[in-house]
């Protein structure tokens, strides 16, 4: 069960995950001390910056929510995940397993993510 601020970041996330021009839209909130520090959705990209990672060249949303912050903001923070299809079907929004690496390295220990039907939190 999650508290009704779990809920409140979880429902901006769902928010967020909308911008996203993929065919599976995922929205990442970054919580620390009760507050949002950024968020975040995954996104297609094109050019020599970008580099490949896994099957697509895209920018996953639970990095897209660090990037400009600061490393001692990140450490200790929470980050919640959304993933919903094109007809806004909930879907399991765990993060992979090199993002799972970033987020520990970077101090970021829980990530609370949508399953199916249900929430789970991953300890990292």
């Amino acid at each position: 069960m999650i508290s009704r601020r779990q809920k409140s970041y979880f429902d901006l996330a769902r928010r967020v995950s909308k911008r996203s021009d993929c065919r599976c839209r995922i929205g990442s909130v970054l919580v620390k001390s009760g507050r949002v520090l950024s968020i975040g959705n995954n996104e297609r990209k094109i050019g020599p910056e970008v580099t490949r990672m896994g099957y697509a060249y895209s920018l996953h949303a639970e990095i897209s929510a660090c990037l400009g912050l600061e490393r001692e903001d990140l450490h200790g923070a929470t980050l919640y995940n959304w993933r919903e299809t094109r007809r806004g079907e909930k879907t399991i929004s765990k993060p992979c397993k090199l993002c799972q690496k970033i987020l520990g390295g970077l101090g970021i220990r829980q990530v609370y993510y949508t399953t199916g039907n249900s929430f789970e939190c991953l300890k990292i």
